[in-house]
């Protein structure tokens, strides 16, 4: 019998599906949803009051965000015709499947990944089809390739870095996938500030590539400012279906100056990067986990049965009961057994590995 290459999921009906939402309880230490975990240096913010005084409330704001979209293409070498902004990567999925999925289409995306990938195109009445990743959190260049030529997507989602792994895909299957794909491959970059690597020059050799970034990771999550680049003619058929005044005037004001002072925010992803480096080799020492190689702002761990707390659900219980709060995947078919922390400041990521450290050794000595 021929193995069949992907998992494919019959489109549910919406009154079955379960609302985002993260398991959580007010904690000390909160670690789980990759957020920035410094604040805002307080000259940026002092910049910031002064820019907001002068934000007219009682005026729609710009539905076009020109001023902002010049900023953000000036910051990353671009013309202003490829950048849409919007109410945060979410809306972008969103309004992408609408633009070049017509109902009921075919979503590709690997798993696992970010689930609004999967929520979004049932939302929308398409199939989603998921191509499990290998036992390392690669792409399964075979199988990802058999589902592109078999069931010809109309959108295919790649994160790299992938969430909540963490870690980023191999280019050359990358490529393998744009190259034979026949629809649009949007590549989610919402970590690339983590990960040294970005996707922009790929848009100038694929026609059919979009790149979407956020502002969410650099310290911006409050603001819930997304942008969609891509070629000229792939960005009007987007902006076809954006919603008017989807970017408010404060969000637009604010995205703009952090970008013109976008050296006060560096050594903020520079200090992070480092605490994951020392965060991770912690973890590689401890029985029982293993930790996956991240270039993200978050490391993705396995809790091992011989630990006694092999159990990731009761783990993650045990450390919002020490006031340290992570992310837990139950019922996940692949992350089950798996917690995703965030790399916070120096003292928060002391008190995860505090809690832990007793955790893990009261679960050897039960």
């Amino acid at each position: 019998m021929q193995r069949t290459p992907i998992c494919r999921y019959a489109r549910p009906r919406i009154a079955a599906m379960s609302a985002y939402s993260l398991k959580q309880r007010p904690c000390r230490v909160r670690l789980n949803a990759n957020e920035l975990g410094y604040p805002l240096p307080e000259e940026l913010r002092e910049l910031l009051m002064e820019r907001l005084r002068r934000v007219e409330l009682h005026r729609y704001p710009d539905p076009e965000a020109s001023e902002l979209r010049e900023t953000l293409a000036r910051f990353h070498d671009l013309e202003s015709s490829n950048i849409l902004v919007g109410n945060g990567s979410d809306e972008f999925i969103t309004l992408v499947l609408a633009a070049f999925a017509e109902p009921p289409a075919r979503v590709l995306a690997p798993i696992p990944t970010f689930s609004v990938y999967h929520m979004a195109a049932t939302i929308l009445g398409h199939e989603a089809l998921e191509v499990p990743l290998t036992k390392d959190w690669h792409l399964d260049a075979e199988r990802m390739l058999d589902a592109v030529r078999r069931y010809r997507p109309a959108v295919t989602f790649l994160s790299s870095p992938n969430n909540p792994t963490g870690n980023l895909f191999d280019e050359a299957v990358m490529r393998a996938i744009v190259t034979e794909s026949p629809g649009i491959v949007v590549l989610d970059e919402a970590y690339g500030v983590y990960g040294a690597r970005t996707y922009l020059p790929w848009l100038d050799e694929y026609p059919n590539v979009l790149v979407l970034k956020t502002m969410s990771k650099v310290g911006l999550a409050g603001t819930r400012l997304g942008f969609l680049v891509g070629r000229r003619e792939a960005i009007h058929e987007v902006n076809k279906v954006r919603p008017p005044y989807n970017v408010n005037a404060m969000t637009q004001a604010v995205v703009g100056l952090v970008l013109e002072r976008y050296e006060l925010v560096a050594p903020l992803i520079a200090a992070v990067i480092e605490e994951r480096r020392r965060l991770s080799a912690w973890l590689g020492k401890q029985p029982g986990v293993t930790a996956f190689p991240s270039d993200a702002n978050f490391i993705l761990f396995r809790v091992h049965p011989d630990a006694t707390w092999g159990d990731a659900v009761r783990l993650h219980e045990a450390l919002m009961d020490r006031e340290v709060l992570l992310r837990a995947f139950p019922g996940h078919p692949l992350l089950h057994d798996c917690l995703r922390v965030t790399i916070g400041q120096p003292q928060e990521n002391a008190a995860f590995r505090e809690a832990l450290t007793v955790l893990l050794a009261s679960g050897r000595e039960g």
